[in-house]
């Protein structure tokens, strides 16, 4: 069963998306006169902070942000399979934003379990031709067992009776975490 969606939630999976989905175009954005600055990056360990500073705007917008790829066996290269971003919004909410790739039973939802807490079920937000997006509210529970946490599952579905498990490591979130709260002062 899905959790309740409130007011603040709404404003939260708003705010979260646009900005997930708007620092990928900063980083790619071509102003005519000048080239925008480029995005900076700090790594904590598993997990990177992202920053990038928008046209006409006081200061960086940053997330946190993890890929999961997979090798393919025969070429050994990596191709990523699934995108997990942390941000905090203007008016200080936190959330996660799930990229996730297309192809999988939408009506189950994801759900989110750190180590071995209770799962966090939460619905998919939208699907775009690149793939599917969800987002999470964070709790100061939530964070407080992200932070402390060594590993978070996300689970979500082939079919109905076929659940897919992904390991997202949570090595360095805690480091990253706090740069990015810094980073919003």
């Amino acid at each position: 069963m899905h959790s309740p969606v409130s007011g603040g939630w709404d404003r939260l999976a708003r705010h979260a998306l646009a900005a997930a989905l708007t620092l990928p175009l900063l980083a790619t954005a071509a102003h005519a006169k000048d080239e925008p600055k480029k995005p900076t990056q700090k790594n904590f360990q598993d997990w990177t902070l992202v920053c990038q500073k928008p046209e006409k705007a006081d200061k960086d917008v940053c997330v946190l942000v993890q890929t999961l790829v997979s090798k393919d066996k025969e070429s050994d290269k990596e191709r990523p399979l699934m995108r997990v971003e942390t941000v905090i919004t203007n008016t200080g909410e936190s959330g996660m934003i799930f990229a996730l790739p297309l192809g999988f039973f939408l009506p189950q939802g994801l759900s989110l379990q750190v180590d071995e807490g209770e799962a966090k079920r939460f619905p998919v937000e939208v699907c775009v031709p690149d793939g599917c997006r969800a987002a999470l509210a964070t709790n100061d529970d939530l964070l407080k067992a992200l932070r402390s946490g060594s590993q978070a599952k996300l689970t979500f579905y082939a079919n109905p009776q076929k659940p897919v498990t992904f390991p997202v490591s949570l090595k360095g979130f805690s480091a990253g975490y706090k740069a990015l709260q810094d980073a919003r002062k």
